[in-house]
């Protein structure tokens, strides 16, 4: 029986050893543990990624999970994978614990280089047709910025850069009649600027040359000499005839009739020629209008100015359907001539035939104008002329002086003459006047 169990123990124990795998089974473990940096120096808004190591290499299998811990996260924090991210000046210790060991990094935080940026121009003004511009940045070394624009109408070069450099501003032109507004933003160093970009609402503009259109001002041009004051008439229909008379350095009565290139000196009402010999436009004064305000931008000083004898001409006969845009009219039982602008709708229910040679085809009530105002339309009213101090032809013949002597130069000679727009109910086109006759005056703006 003895000899019986021996045999079964045996063989039992061979059993097993064959079982067994061969080579090494015991895990290897752990014997040292730690980062692979003992110190760092990050600047605020740097990030740096911090590694471990195990001992021996085979140990990581086998390994706890790393927790990494900083002993001042408002100065920097770190992930749990081990990443530091700088937040504020000052020094923190960040601790990296597996199992029984920890190790330490000393992370000191040093403050970013704060650069700053010199942006010119600070804001952007543009017409309605938009525009390309160019904004100049100008910065030390080479700092990094970036940029970007708040509406999609408004489109910059590039969206970051580095040192000073110029970037490209792109603004779409529109037709939309109001006023829009959007915001080009850099930032450099946790600093911000911001560039304004205003965009005109848009106008229904006139083309005076190939390149250039302008707006026309409310109104005929008046002064009164009691108080110095230049004004835009109210409305584009009124007149101010017989007053004209009155003319004098002192009347407190308002005057609409002036003489060429009068914008200095605008009760002169000498017959003489040699009085006129130098060009003054009257667009140098501020000129009020009875619903602006006070201090509005229309009303500065060298906002408006008088046409030129090329531009009248050009907006008469040679913009594309000129013919079709001008006429004879009679707005508020006041007779006259009307531009319409070059992209012209005409409201419903309302008509106009183009140079009808008499004031009656085109007759429009105060009610109908406006809203052919509203569109762009611009009429000028016959509103006579005056040599001397005796005023005709009101309500029968209007004559609008451009800038153009008729030799050509601002400073006249003795027998030059103005020149100007002119029209009666049987025609209409540009006119050569003496200097002295007191007549129109209509101001325009540039728009583009």
């Amino acid at each position: 029986m003895k000899k019986t169990y021996l045999f079964l123990l045996a063989a039992m124990t061979l059993t097993l050893a064959a079982c067994t795998p061969s080579g090494n089974s015991t895990p290897q473990e752990m014997t040292g543990f730690g980062i692979n940096k003992k110190s760092i120096g990050i600047e605020v808004g740097e990030s740096f990624q911090l590694r471990v190591w195990y001992e021996p290499e085979e140990a990581e299998d086998l390994a706890p999970e790393v927790i990494w811990e900083s002993s001042k996260e408002k100065v920097a924090s770190v992930s749990s994978s081990g990443k530091v991210e700088a937040k504020e000046e000052g020094t923190t210790i960040i601790t990296a614990t597996c199992g029984k060991f920890t190790a330490e990094c000393e992370v000191e935080v040093i403050p970013a280089p704060v650069y700053s940026l010199t942006i010119s121009p600070t804001s952007i003004d543009c017409s309605y047709a938009g525009g390309t511009f160019t904004i100049s940045v100008t910065t030390e070394d080479a700092a990094e910025w970036t940029v970007e624009s708040s509406e999609s109408w408004v489109q910059v070069s590039t969206t970051e850069g580095s040192g000073s450099m110029d970037v490209t501003v792109t603004v779409e032109p529109t037709k939309e009649k109001k006023e829009a507004i959007a915001d080009i933003t850099f930032t450099c160093s946790g600093k911000t600027y911001t560039i304004p970009v205003t965009r005109d609402a848009y106008i229904e503009g006139f083309s005076v040359s190939a390149s250039k259109m302008v707006v026309f001002a409310p109104g005929n041009l008046q002064y009164r000499a009691s108080t110095k004051t230049w004004e835009f008439q109210r409305e584009h229909y009124v007149k101010l005839g017989e007053d004209n008379s009155k003319i004098s350095p002192t009347n407190s009565a308002w005057i609409d009739l002036f003489g060429w290139g009068t914008g200095n000196n605008p009760t002169l009402a000498s017959t003489e020629v040699s009085d006129y010999a130098t060009f003054t436009d009257w667009g140098i004064n501020a000129i009020g209008c009875f619903d602006w305000d006070a201090d509005a931008e229309e009303s500065k000083p060298n906002v408006w100015r008088t046409l030129s004898d090329d531009e009248w001409r050009y907006m008469f006969q040679e913009r594309p359907n000129a013919d079709k845009l001008r006429g004879q009219a009679t707005v508020n039982n006041v007779p006259g001539y009307m531009f319409l602008p070059d992209e012209w709708e005409l409201p419903s229910g309302i008509s106009f035939t183009p140079d009808p040679n008499n004031f009656t085809t085109n007759k429009y009530d105060v009610g109908e104008y406006r809203l052919m105002k509203k569109n762009g339309a611009v009429f000028l009213p016959a509103a006579g002329f005056r040599n001397g101090t005796t005023v005709s032809g009101v309500g029968t013949e209007g004559h609008y002086y451009d800038s153009t002597p008729r030799n050509g130069n601002t400073e006249r000679g003795q027998d030059g003459d103005g020149l100007g727009f002119g029209f009666s109910s049987k025609s209409a086109g540009m006119k050569t006047y003496r200097p002295y006759y007191g007549r129109s005056v209509r101001l325009a703006r540039d728009i583009n």
